[in-house]
């Protein structure tokens, strides 16, 4: 019986993983006990007109939480805006920035968040505390957050609810009105707490003088760029298998075009010793859309960004069945994608080759997806987070 010594080793290992599942979540809820007293005494502080903005993604300041402190203070010139960029790449780290957190929500009178903070979601708050989660994506394509759990590259359900995950958010920032649902899902709200008002990236991206002084520092650092068109591959991150860059590229060559390759921040390989690719990681994805001329990528939530800037999209997804079996995605693949799907990097070539890409898809999809791109994202944000209502917004 060839088959039941691997049923065998597959249910022992499901079994195991529930076990370890379950000890992790004693742990979480121990730990959350301790935070709760600590939690107790620096609630008895006074409230000041201050705003923090939490991020976990970054070590310094995004172009997002730049462009909404700089609202902040216009909107209220005596208010205190504090930015804590708590990427943990040091576990030693953690406590103190956790005491840093729980300090700071304990005395502002609102929070933006860009990601998911424990504190935020563990601990009981102050009434008067506003907290808005302005994810760091306009929308999304792959299943994440709540609506991901127990899959192959989710959360444990029993980790996630020990931890509270994605509880205590006031309100929920989407890209726009077809992502309210998803967002409901994946943040395990409401559909009305989700406010399909857009983010500050979409005002960062249809202003003429910040892509400006992209394009130009681009240029400034690589002035190769440009003599060919400009092809940005921005694949999304895979656990536990590398994304295929190399097929990409040498499908791509290095006579027809200049290649940026804009890898996810987990993903630390270096392609730039190869002709004809640039990699720099002093300039985000959102700098590169301000000198590409195609956008290739996968899953990425970069194709709302994309669709902004109205740049031609193809996609790459030579794993679908896999990634879809292993993550989940929101979106019907095969025909929500704006721009050609295709399972080979030849393909995708050939596609550019063929301007096959259509701007009008591209617009399709950006009407579909993503707020009106107004210049009052940021704007509206910042309303919220000074207590506004949503019919207040403007």
């Amino acid at each position: 019986m060839p088959h039941r010594p691997a049923v065998s080793r597959a249910s022992a290992a499901a079994f195991v993983l529930r076990r370890l599942d379950g000890v992790v979540a004693v742990a979480a809820r121990a730990v959350v006990g301790v935070l709760t007293v600590i939690y107790a005494g620096l609630k008895l502080l006074p409230t000041r007109n201050k705003v923090v903005l939490m991020s976990r993604l970054y070590s310094g300041t995004s172009q997002d939480f730049t462009r909404v402190r700089a609202e902040l203070r216009r909107q209220d010139a005596s208010l205190e805006v504090v930015v804590l960029n708590h990427r943990n790449t040091n576990p030693a780290r953690v406590p103190f920035q956790m005491l840093a957190e729980m300090y700071h929500l304990a005395t502002s009178r609102a929070c933006i968040t860009d990601s998911y903070m424990a504190v935020i979601s563990v601990l009981t708050h102050k009434k008067s505390l506003v907290v808005v989660q302005m994810w760091h994506a306009l929308g999304a394509i792959k299943r994440f957050g709540l609506a991901a759990l127990d899959n192959a590259e989710g959360r444990p359900s029993g980790l996630a609810g020990a931890m509270r995950m994605h509880q205590g958010y006031d309100w929920v920032i989407a890209g726009g009105e077809r992502m309210i649902e998803p967002f409901a899902e994946a943040f395990g709200v409401g559909p009305s707490t989700v406010l399909p008002v857009g983010t500050p990236r979409v005002d960062l991206l249809v202003d003429p003088a910040n892509v400006e002084r992209k394009q130009q520092r681009i240029a400034a650092a690589h002035p190769h760029l440009g003599r060919k068109p400009v092809v940005l591959y921005a694949p999304t991150f895979r656990k536990g298998a590398p994304v295929q860059v190399d097929e990409m590229l040498d499908a791509l060559g290095e006579d027809q075009f200049d290649v940026v390759v804009a890898l996810h921040p987990l993903d630390r390989r270096d392609f730039s010793d190869r002709p004809g690719v640039t990699q720099d990681a002093d300039f985000s994805t959102l700098d590169w859309l301000a000198v590409a001329d195609h956008v290739i990528t996968d899953y990425s939530a970069i194709v709302f960004d994309a669709a902004v800037v109205g740049v031609p999209l193809y996609f790459y997804a030579y794993d679908l069945d896999t990634y879809r079996g292993r993550r989940g995605l929101f979106l019907d693949y095969e025909t929500e994608m704006p721009g050609p799907v295709a399972t080979t990097a030849k393909e995708v070539v050939v596609a550019i080759q063929e301007s096959l890409g259509s701007a009008t898809s591209v617009a399709r999809f950006r009407d579909e997806f993503v707020a009106p791109a107004d210049g009052g994202c940021t704007r509206r944000v910042v309303q919220l987070a000074l207590g506004a209502r949503p019919d207040e917004l403007s």
